[in-house]
């Protein structure tokens, strides 16, 4: 009875020890989080940017507007993850308020000159570095935006606003960390050039007029809360 007893304490002093070393093991090991799948969400954040006209024949002057504003919309995209590597590509849509107005310097007392963004949009390929549930990742690709331009002389009274879609190109990047309940919280900056246009037209009293060189270039910092599909 006495080598049996000594045994069962042996066996148990055994089997505890071995459950406490795989129990420390597993603890010591960290948890992976795979990335791969479709993600959908929303952002929020704010924005500024320069809308250069190079001259508007109106007053034979370049305009210089800086902007700044709100900007919030959504977001879907997919990842795919191979090992630490997480490739994707995404599309989003920024609803924006940016609006800025200069004061002409060839008749400052009666012409304004303002521009506007209400719209950004980008489709980008995103190139990333996962660890554990963290990510950080490099983007760009396509970009298009709403952009007004507008004026009004005071004297006459004269005004004039076009209103047109441009398109261009964006870089930025951003951090993201995956919760375990699949939801991902990130923050997202991106730079965004909407190239160089010409616009022309005539103000309401008939005047024809030449804007040259449209050249909206805007930063975009934002908070983002996205849904990882299982």
């Amino acid at each position: 009875m006495r080598r049996i007893a000594l045994a069962v304490a042996a066996t148990t002093a055994l089997t505890i020890a071995a459950l406490g070393a795989g129990t420390q093991s597993a603890s010591a090991a960290p948890a992976t989080y795979n990335w791969t799948g479709f993600y959908v969400g929303g952002t929020l954040g704010g924005a500024w940017a320069d809308v250069n006209w190079s001259n508007v024949t109106l007053t034979t002057e370049p305009v210089k507007n800086s902007v700044s504003g709100f900007a919030g919309g959504g977001h879907i995209g997919f990842n795919h993850q191979m090992g630490s590597l997480v490739l994707g590509v995404e599309g989003s849509f920024l609803g924006t308020d940016l609006s800025g107005t200069s004061t002409s310097v060839v008749n400052p007392a009666a012409v304004r000159y303002t521009s506007k963004i209400s719209w950004i949009a980008t489709v980008v390929g995103r190139l990333g570095f996962a660890w554990d549930r963290s990510l950080i990742y490099i983007d760009g690709g396509y970009a298009a935006g709403r952009v007004q331009t507008s004026g009004t002389q005071a004297t006459i009274p004269d005004s004039f606003s076009l209103t047109k879609t441009e398109s261009g190109w964006t870089i930025g990047g951003g951090w993201e960390f995956l919760f375990p309940n699949k939801w991902i919280f990130g923050i997202d900056y991106k730079y965004i050039d909407l190239g160089t246009t010409n616009r022309s037209s005539t103000t309401a009293t008939g005047i024809a007029f030449t804007i040259t060189d449209v050249n909206p270039t805007i930063n975009v910092v934002t908070a983002r809360l996205s849904w990882k599909f299982p």
